[in-house]
Parts: C-alpha cells; sequence; structure tokens
C-alpha cells in the first residue's frame, strides 16, 4: 500500500492537520519526496497521535490502548461525570470541544489493487438527556463511526474492516510489524521469550497454517490410539464367544441327516401339489367346455336372423363400388375448382395492368439520372489537374504541423546547447578540490586504524573466553539439576495416581465376580427354559397329529357304517361336534407351551442382558489394568532416568536426593557469582577499545563523504562532457529534418500555392475547402453511376417478368400510362404475379382434363349396372353405418369359430392331463379333497423337522459368524495398529507446536541475514546468528572484536540493544510478501539511549534505506525531540503547542 494523505480534526491534542505525504514531505533541492522525514515536537505535543491517526482510521485502534491490560474491568470517570473505559477509542477525542466541533480521523491511501481508498474514523461530542434537577444537558462522547470510500465512490458503513485488510494485505497486528515501530517495542523480537518471538513471526509469514497441520496431527494421533485402545477392548470381549469343535461336528452331523429326511418329505409333498394342480385343470376344463357349448348355440340363432344379413349386405355393396363413388368425387371437386380459378385469374389481370404501369414510371426516373450525371461529369473535368492534392489534403495539413514543430524543437536546442557549455569550467574545478579531500580523510582514517590495531592486540592477553565458558558450563549443570528436581517431583505425583487407580481395580474384581456368577446362572436357566420350550412344542406338535388322524378314521368308520348312536355311550353322534370335542383334548398342551415360550423368552432377556453387563464392566476393568500397567511401567522408566542424570551429575542414588540437590545449587550459584565479577572485568576492557572504535566512526564518516563527492564531481563533469556532444548532435539532425519536409511540402503544392510559407494559416483553410467541394462532387458522380446501373438492371428484368406473363395470357396486352406502384419488393411482386398466373392457367387446364375423363368412366357404369347417379349418391351417404355392419358380421363369425375351438382345445387338455396322473377315463379321477388331507399330514411332519433344522442351522452360523467377526477384529486391529505406529511418528516430529516452530527456526536464519545486512551499515562489531538446532528460537549476538564469542543480550549496553532491535525490526519489516508493503516506515522514539556516535550510525542506515535489499523506494518518518536530528534531518513535520491542550502541525522542507 501506499499512504497518501492522513487528515485530522480535534484528536487527542492536535486541533487540525492535513498532511500530504507525497506532495509537502519532499527534498528541497530535488523535489522528489524526502527519503526520510522528522516528526518532532515538544514532549506532550502530540507527536505519536500522528501515529495514533493513522492507526485508528484504518483498524478502529491503536498500539497504545491495545496493549492496555485488564481492558474490561479498567474503567475512570471523567470531569462531566461520563464513565470511560481506558481502552475505549472515544478518549481520542479532543478535550473542550463542543457537540458541533469535527472529531475524526481520515487516511488516504493507494491500496495493492492500485484503486485509491479513504478510511475515516469519526469520533466527537454529542449532547446527553437533560437532568431532571439541574435541567442542563451534559455532554457525552459520541459513538464512533467507520467507514471508508473506494475512488470517488459514496462513504459507506459495510464491511470496512474487511474491506481495509483486502486492500492492504495486512490486520492490525501485522501492520503495527511492518509500519510503525513504536515506544517500547523495539526490543520485543530480541528481547522477548520463545512465544513472542513465534507470534511475531506467525503474524508475518503466515505460519499459523503450520500451526493448524501440527494439530491436526496431533488429532489424528489421539484418534488412532483412542480407536487402537477401543478395538483391542472389543477383541478381548468377543474371544471367548465360539463353540468348540465336537459341538460344531455333532450339530453337522445332526443338520444333514435332517436335510436328507426333508429332501423325502418335500419330494412327497411336489407330487401331491402336481396331483392337486391336475385335477383342477381337469375339473376347470370340463366348465369351460359347458360354457362354449352354450355361445356355440346363441351365435347360431342370430347369424340366421335379417340384422346379420342387412348388415352383410350393405358393406358388400360398398366394397362392389370403391372405384365408382370415387370418380363421382373427382368429377364434382373439379367444376368447383375450375370456376374458382378462372375468378381469381380475372382478379390478377387488375394488378398486372398496376404494375406495367410502375415499369413505364421507373423507365423515366432512369433518364433522368443520366442526365445528372453528365452535367457532374463535365464539373470534375475542369478540376482534375488537383485531385491528386485533393486526395492528401488532410496528410498535407500534418505534414506543415510537423514541419512547424521540429522547427521550435531545433530553437530550444540550440538554447540547451549554449548553456552546458557554459558550466563546463567551474565543473572541473569542484572535481580537482573534491580529489585533494578524499586524499586527506583517507590518510586521517588510517592513523586511527593503527591506533586500534595496537589495543586491540593488548586485550587478547586478557582471554575472556575462558571465564564465558566456565560460566556457560556451570549455568547448564545448575539447569540439568533443577530439571532433575522438576522430574523427581512429577514422579512423585504420578506414583500416587497409580496407587489410586490400583485400589480401585482390586475394589472391582469382587463386582466382576458377582457379574460372572450372574451371567452364567442365567445362562443356566436359559438353557433349561430352552429344552422345556423346545419339549412342550413336540408334545403339542405330536397329539395334533394323532388327534387329527384318530378324528378322521373316526369319522370314516361311523359313516361306512351309517351309525348315528355311539356304540359306547348311546347317545346321538353330532358330526359338526366332533372336531371340537377332539380338540378340547388339545387345551391343557396348547397353555403349557404357551407358557413354557413366555418363560423361554424371558429368560432369554435376562440372560442377555446378564451377559451385556459383565462383558461391559469387564472390558472397563481391562482397559484400567492396561493403564496401570502403562503408567507402571512409564513410572519406572522415569525412576531410571532420573537415577541415571543423578548419577551423570555426581549424585549418590542410595541417600535421599533432595538434600543433595540442594547443596549442589548452593554450590553452582556460588561459582556463577565469581565468574560473572570476573567477566564483568574483562568487559571494562572492552569498553577502552569501544572508546577508540567510537572515535573512529566520525573520520569512516568524513572520508566515506570525501569519496562520495569526488565520485559525484566526476560524475557532473562525465554528464556535462556527454550532455554537450549529444545536444549538438541532436541540433544537426533536427535541422536536416526540417530542410527534408520543407522539400516534400513545397513539391506537393507545386502549381497549387508556390508561396506557401508566406501565410500557412489561409492556404491550409483554402486547401480544405476545395478539397471538401472536389470529394463530395466526386460522391455524388459515384452514387448516381451505382443507382443508374441497378435501376437498369432492375427494368429489364421487370419486363421479363411481363412478357412471360403476356405468353401465358396474350389477351392482357396493352397500352399503360406511367404510374408508380408502391411496395417492399417490385420483384418479389411481379414474381408472385407471374407464379400464381401460371398456376392458376395450369390448374384450369388440369380440371378440364379430370373432367372429361370422370365423366366418361361414369356414363359406362351407370350403363352396365342399370343404376343412376341418385343411386350412386345414396349410397355414399350410408358411409357412417359401413363400417358397424361390418365390425357386427366379423365379429359374430370370429366368435362363434372361437367357441368351437375352445372346446376342441379344452378336451385336448383334459386327456393329456388324464394320462400325466396314469389315468384312462374320466371316472377313475380321485376326489381332491382326500389328496389335499394326505398332502397336509405330510407338510406337518415337514414343518416340525424344519424347524429343529433351521434352529441347528442358525446355532451353526452364529458361530461362523463370531469366527468371521473376530477375524474381522484381528484384521481391524492390525490396521489400528499400524495406522497409530505411522502417526505416532508423525507426532514426535510435528505434533502439536512442533511443526510450526520447525519451519520458524528454518524462516529465521534467513531473518537474522537480513537484519545483519542493516547492522553492518550501523556498526561492524555485531553478528546475529543462531544454532543449527534451535527450537526455543533463541538469537546470539557475536563479538567480531571479541573472536566472534556469543554476548548475552542482557549485557548489552541500551545504546547497543537498540541498534541491534533496529536492524531487526527492519528485517522483520521488509520480510518479501507481495501483500506486506507499505512505503513509508515510521520510528517512534527510541534514539534517547545513543550517543553522537552511534545516532550518527544509524541516521546513515536510515538514510540510505532505498538502497538495501528489500526497502526499494521506502522512506522512514522518525519521531523524536533530540536536537541533533533537527540540525540533520531538513524535512519536517513538527508539532507545535498552541497552548490550553492543543497543537498544531507544521511542514517543512528546508
Amino acid at each position: 500500500m501506499k499512504l497518501k494523505e492522513l487528515h485530522i480534526r480535534n484528536i487527542a491534542s492536535i486541533e487540525r492537520a492535513d498532511i500530504d505525504f507525497e506532495k509537502d514531505l519532499n527534498d528541497a533541492i530535488t523535489g522528489d519526496p524526502a527519503s526520510i522525514f522528522l516528526i518532532s515536537g515538544d514532549t506532550g505535543a502530540g507527536k505519536s497521535v500522528i501515529l495514533d491517526s493513522i492507526s485508528m482510521a484504518l483498524y478502529k485502534k491503536t498500539p497504545r490502548i491495545a496493549d492496555v491490560a485488564n481492558a474490561s474491568k479498567n474503567d475512570y470517570t471523567d470531569a462531566e461525570g461520563e464513565q470511560i473505559r481506558v481502552a475505549s477509542i472515544e478518549q481520542y477525542t479532543r478535550l473542550g470541544i463542543s457537540d458541533k466541533d469535527e472529531s475524526y480521523s481520515e487516511v488516504v491511501f493507494e491500496g495493492n489493487d492500485g484503486r485509491m481508498y479513504h478510511a475515516r474514523l469519526t469520533l466527537g461530542m454529542k449532547l446527553g438527556s437533560k437532568d431532571k434537577e439541574t435541567g442542563i444537558r451534559p455532554i457525552k462522547h459520541s459513538k464512533p463511526t467507520w467507514e471508508i470510500r473506494i475512488d470517488k465512490g459514496d462513504w459507506t458503513k459495510d464491511s470496512v474492516e474487511q474491506t481495509i485488510l483486502d486492500a492492504i494485505g495486512l490486520d492490525f497486528q501485522q501492520f503495527g510489524r511492518m509500519a510503525m515501530l513504536a515506544q517500547g517495542q523495539f526490543a520485543n523480537f530480541l528481547t522477548g521469550d520463545k512465544k513472542e518471538r513465534e507470534a511475531i513471526l506467525e503474524q508475518l509469514t503466515n505460519t499459523q497454517h503450520f500451526t493448524a497441520y501440527g494439530e491436526a496431527i496431533n488429532s489424528l494421533w489421539k484418534k488412532a490410539k483412542t480407536n487402537q485402545d477401543r478395538i483391542q477392548t472389543i477383541y478381548d470381549t468377543e474371544k471367548p464367544h465360539t463353540l468348540s469343535d465336537e459341538a460344531v461336528e455333532q450339530l453337522t452331523k445332526e443338520q444333514q441327516e435332517g436335510q436328507k429326511q426333508l429332501d423325502i418329505y418335500d419330494a412327497k409333498l411336489k407330487k401331491f401339489d402336481e396331483q392337486l394342480k391336475l385335477i383342477e385343470g381337469i375339473l376347470s376344463k370340463e366348465k369351460e367346455q359347458d360354457q362354449a357349448r352354450q355361445k356355440v348355440q346363441e351365435l347360431t340363432i342370430i347369424i340366421s336372423g335379417d340384422e346379420y344379413k342387412n348388415n352383410k349386405s350393405l358393406y358388400s355393396d360398398w366394397d362392389a363400388t370403391t372405384n365408382e363413388r370415387h370418380q363421382l368425387a373427382d368429377l364434382q371437386r373439379a367444376r368447383r375448382d375450375e370456376q374458382t380459378s378462372k375468378e381469381s385469374l380475372s382478379q390478377l389481370q387488375d394488378k398486372f395492368n398496376a404494375l406495367s404501369s410502375d415499369i413505364i414510371d421507373r423507365q423515366a426516373k432512369t433518364k433522368a439520372i443520366e442526365d445528372a450525371i453528365q452535367l457532374n461529369n463535365e464539373w470534375i473535368e475542369k478540376r482534375k489537374q488537383h485531385e491528386d492534392l485533393f486526395v492528401k489534403a488532410r496528410e498535407v495539413e500534418i505534414k506543415i504541423g510537423q514541419y512547424l514543430e521540429k522547427v521550435r524543437k531545433t530553437d530550444e536546442l540550440a538554447k540547451g546547447l549554449k548553456e552546458e557549455q557554459g558550466k563546463t569550467k567551474s565543473l572541473l574545478k569542484a572535481k580537482s578540490e573534491a580529489e585533494e579531500n578524499a586524499k586527506k580523510a583517507k590518510d586521517v582514517v588510517k592513523a586511527k586504524e593503527n591506533e586500534i590495531e595496537e589495543l586491540g592486540n593488548q586485550r587478547k592477553a586478557l582471554n575472556p573466553q575462558a571465564i564465558d565458558d566456565q560460566k556457560s558450563k556451570k549455568e547448564a549443570a545448575k539447569r540439568e539439576i533443577e530439571n532433575i528436581r522438576k522430574s523427581y517431583d512429577d514422579l512423585e505425583t504420578a506414583l500416587k495416581d497409580a496407587n489410586i487407580l490400583r485400589e480401585d481395580i482390586e475394589k472391582e474384581k469382587a463386582q466382576l465376580s458377582e457379574l460372572k456368577d450372574a451371567s452364567e446362572k442365567a445362562e443356566q436357566v436359559f438353557l433349561t427354559k430352552k429344552t422345556e420350550s423346545e419339549k412342550a412344542d413336540k408334545l403339542l406338535t405330536t397329539m395334533q397329529m394323532s388327534i387329527k388322524d384318530t378324528l378322521i378314521n373316526l369319522r370314516h368308520r361311523l359313516q361306512e357304517e351309517q351309525a348315528d348312536t355311539c356304540p359306547l355311550c348311546g347317545q346321538h353322534i353330532d358330526y359338526a361336534h366332533l372336531n371340537d370335542d377332539f380338540n378340547g383334548v388339545l387345551t391343557p398342551l396348547e397353555d403349557e407351551q404357551k407358557r413354557a415360550a413366555e418363560a423361554y423368552q424371558q429368560a432369554t432377556s435376562q440372560r442377555d442382558t446378564a451377559r451385556d453387563s459383565y462383558k461391559k464392566f469387564d472390558g472397563a476393568h481391562q482397559i484400567k489394568a492396561k493403564n496401570l500397567k502403562e503408567a507402571d511401567q512409564k513410572n519406572d522408566k522415569a525412576k531410571e532416568a532420573i537415577e541415571a542424570k543423578a548419577i551423570a551429575a555426581g549424585l549418590n542414588i542410595q541417600d535421599p536426593l533432595i538434600p543433595q540437590i540442594e547443596k549442589l545449587l548452593g554450590s553452582l550459584d556460588e561459582d556463577i557469582t565469581k565468574l560473572k565479577a570476573a567477566q564483568q572485568e574483562a568487559e571494562a576492557l572492552q569498553g577502552k577499545i569501544n572508546a577508540l572504535l567510537e572515535e573512529k566512526k566520525p573520520l569512516d564518516t568524513l572520508k566515506s563523504e570525501a569519496e562520495t563527492a569526488k565520485t559525484k564531481a566526476e560524475n557532473a563533469v562525465n554528464n556535462n562532457s556527454e550532455t554537450i556532444t549529444r545536444l549538438d548532435k541532436e541540433h544537426k539532425e533536427l535541422t536536416a529534418e526540417c530542410e527534408t519536409i520543407k522539400s516534400e511540402i513545397s513539391s506537393q503544392l507545386s502549381g497549387y500555392s508556390d508561396n506557401w510559407q508566406t501565410d500557412i494559416d489561409n492556404l491550409l483553410n483554402k486547401l480544405k475547402k476545395d478539397a471538401n467541394e472536389y470529394n463530395d462532387h466526386q460522391k455524388q458522380l459515384n452514387d448516381d453511376s451505382t443507382k443508374l446501373e441497378s435501376g437498369t438492371t432492375l427494368n429489364n428484368s421487370l419486363l421479363q417478368f411481363s412478357q412471360s406473363i403476356l405468353t401465358v395470357c396474350p389477351e392482357w396486352k396493352a397500352e399503360f400510362d406511367a404510374k408508380a406502384y408502391f411496395c417492399r419488393d417490385i420483384n418479389r411482386e411481379w414474381a408472385d404475379l407471374l407464379a400464381e398466373v401460371t398456376r392458376l392457367v395450369s390448374k384450369i387446364k388440369d380440371c378440364k382434363a379430370v373432367i372429361t375423363s370422370s365423366t366418361e368412366g361414369l356414363t359406362a357404369y351407370y350403363q352396365e349396372s342399370g343404376k343412376t347417379e341418385k343411386d350412386l349418391l345414396m349410397l355414399i351417404a350410408q358411409e357412417p353405418q359401413v363400417a358397424t355392419a361390418r365390425k357386427f358380421v366379423v365379429d359374430t363369425d370370429s366368435l362363434l369359430k372361437s367357441r368351437n375351438d375352445a372346446i376342441v382345445d379344452a378336451q385336448k387338455q383334459i386327456e393329456v392331463s388324464l394320462k400325466a396322473l396314469g389315468l384312462n377315463e374320466r371316472t377313475e379321477l380321485p376326489d381332491y379333497q382326500s389328496v389335499e388331507n394326505e398332502k397336509n399330514g405330510t407338510k406337518a411332519l415337514y414343518d416340525e423337522l424344519f424347524t429343529n433344522v433351521v434352529q441347528i442351522k442358525g446355532r451353526l452360523e452364529t458361530h461362523n459368524n463370531n469366527i468371521k467377526r473376530l477375524k474381522e477384529i484381528e484384521n481391524d486391529l492390525a490396521i489400528a495398529k499400524q495406522q497409530f505406529a505411522r502417526w505416532d511418528k508423525l507426532n514426535r516430529i510435528f505434533g502439536g507446536t512442533r511443526f510450526r516452530t520447525l519451519v520458524q527456526t528454518y524462516i529465521l536464519r534467513p531473518l537474522l541475514n537480513n537484519a545483519n545486512i542493516y547492522l553492518e551499515q550501523i556498526t561492524d562489531r555485531y553478528r546475529l546468528t543462531c544454532s543449527e538446532d534451535n527450537e526455543q528460537l533463541s538469537i546470539l549476538v557475536l563479538d567480531r572484536y571479541n573472536k566472534d564469542q556469543v554476548r548475552s543480550v542482557t549485557v548489552l549496553s541500551g545504546g547497543e540493544r537498540f541498534m541491534i532491535s533496529l536492524a531487526l525490526s527492519l528485517a522483520l519489516s521488509s520480510l518479501n510478501r507481495p501483500d506486506m508493503n507499505v512505503n513509508i516506515l515510521f520510528i517512534d522514539e527510541g534514539f534517547g539511549t545513543l550517543d553522537e556516535k552511534s545516532l550518527d550510525s544509524v541516521m546513515q542506515t536510515l538514510e540510505k534505506l532505498q538502497e538495501i535489499a528489500g526497502q526499494t523506494n521506502r522512506r522512514v518518518g522518525i519521531i523524536s525531540h533530540r536536537e541533533e536530528l533537527e540540525e540533520r534531518i531538513p524535512v519536517k513535520i513538527q508539532v507545535v503547542k498552541k497552548g490550553e491542550g492543543r497543537s498544531m502541525i507544521e511542514v517543512t522542507n528546508a
């Protein structure tokens, strides 16, 4: 993005400000936007308010209120009694304004899409509700209004935040890192902990994606572990539920024997079904025969009646006169068409007369066009000699304009050449002076470098590296001891948790045993009730079959003996109640069977409930036991690791560790304190070397400035020489071009205006007028010629149409007067007329031929048949009854034939069925009911045996399903273990925040290399780096003056820390992302910790910022109150106090 303008009205202390960053803050010499500018003013004037105003317009928040702690619980009450939150944006409204005064901050910027945006946050005051006691309306803060306008569109409050984010590509935190280095935030990335550095890198590099990836991997790892544990529990629970091999063998044998007997019964049942089907078919066919014979008698009566005879006579006559009826219809149609065609032809003659008059009119108009063409040709011939000039009149006009422009440029080049030749002498003198100054500065710097080198050799004898190494070792040993102490405490907690879990498992064992006993008892009851139910079913089925057979035999015997009285009791036999008497014997058995089935169902439900309770409790118990085992193993490993670390640290594991750890930590603290004192002594010696280096910096600056001045002077002399040569060459070339163009124009105007240079304006006006007139006549001639050609062609075409029509109708020929015929297409009118006349004449001819042919044919029919035209017309009138009559006769004949055929077919089917039954005569056919009774007896035996086979099959299928299920669970468990192993490996490397940290370690090194580019511009002493395996994202500071020793950030001086932090901040703000470009970098304070020499180095770096990679065309705005910067930076935004808490803005360019 590019910041263009900032407009402030009554924000904080600033009453009014209008800053144009591209037009107001320019270099006084070049006029280009200044690469660096200063925002200065007294303390409290409102320098930082400028940055706050930019931030609030773009994000509705500022760095100062964004960092407020406990923002939601931190309020205060102002003088008007209004309660205001410390972190609210409303408090930026300038104190003392009225409800009429404006209060807003507006930023104008160019977005990454090239469009112009206006973002505005409006604050202000308003009158509150009237106080009931005083009657005064207190003044209160208005609710903020956030608006945006794109290009010249309307202001809108919709989606302001998202629109700005899309246009800039930065959120509030990212904008602060990229464009605003606010007070107190320079050292955050350098001195902050790992979390702060992670947060900053995540905002600027979008590594939050890798955080999401890491969390997703960790989540999938947890799911894989849960899935593995779940399947393992299912496997352990399902494994016991299968049959023994002996039980499977016995059940398989019983199933095979039962299936064989079922096949025998099935064959008998199929034979019974076939017999019943054949008997039923014979009875059905005999019934069909009786119905068909009755229908044949009815149809024979109909055929002998008058209705049948009359209908047959009608359609026979109709079929015999087909040709004659068609001839009569053709004769009537031809007479009608002939009359109609003659009437239409008479009407078309009137149209022919009108179109013929139109031809005479068109011939007269064509003659008038020929006369106009003759006159135009005579006018053009008189001006033919200037035709080429008139055609190219516009080209001549342009060429004259080019000639005048080149003459003007030739004069300007001559003037510029003379000015450059006058500068040469002064530039050569400045070059000589710059070379002399550069030589003197180089000699002074060399002398200072020799002095520094001598002091550096003296410092090497102190060997501070050994002190740093010893201190690092002691600190590492201390961290290791502290880690042992923490691990020991964690182990104690884990052991306590394991003991609690162990006690829970012991308590559950008794409850698990009770559930197991209950499950086994329920299984025994289930088997008992199942046996009782099966016995009751078998007894009832057997009794039912036995009683049915007995009842059937008894009924047959009594009927055969024709007995009405029972031989045992002497009572009358009622056959209707015989079944009820015998069925009453079954009632107790049916009740017993029902009771046994209900008891079996209840036992099944209780067995399933007890089994499920035991399985669930046993599964949970096994999981707890497994967790206890894993916890014990983990605690044992932790104990071994602690003891190993303790032994490595020199502790005696046979004695209590805590007292030994406390004693060892105290000893290490004393050693570290002594080493720090020695380190400070070595740094004091280094301070002397640093002082000499600081003395050298201004000398380096003078040397660099002298070299720069020398280079500029040499470049100025070279540029002057090159300019003189270039201008002289261009002047000669342009003079030659002017002569060439002048010659071409004179050639084209020869004979028309030989003295064209005397009055060019009049010449151009006259040429334009003559050319336009000539072109108009030429265009008119072309138009008339085209009209003449098309008119002649059309007239010839129309005459051909006329002759064709007269050939067909010669009686239409006559003399005609000229009269126009108005229509859209005259050709179409004549063509349609010719086609219609030709069609009608042909049709009349065809009608006469049909009338002659039909009349001859009908005359012969009337003479041969003795009938008249009236008789034929009466037959035609009966056409609607012909189809009905034909259908009646045909349907009657067809139905009679089908009934006779049905009688024969039914007899054949009866004979085939008797043969299939093995019978010769119909009288041998068995009784249908007797066969069906035998079938039902066999079906009852089949159903009983089938039930037993199905039960055996069900048990075997359940066993096979359990085996199959167990194998599936084994496969699932193997897959789950494989998946868990894969995710476990990924989780150890990338899970949680590890993926993001890994990526950020790769980002940190190039970031530090980029920071070193800026740091080298400020100081050659320090360099930033990091370790290869840098999980903590630590930043190391190398001291080049001390053999690249690593120095702690905490021992750096305030100025040194500021310079390193500034380099890091510049590197962070120049991260190479296309959507993270801001054309101005604001730096708020931080320069107060620098001495004059360090300040000079920092300023040189910022002044050359645009030349450093990643900062092309970037400007720097510094907020500071140091006087040195006031003198050094000519372009300023000055915040001037006006009194009463008000400030004003003044922009200075010199």
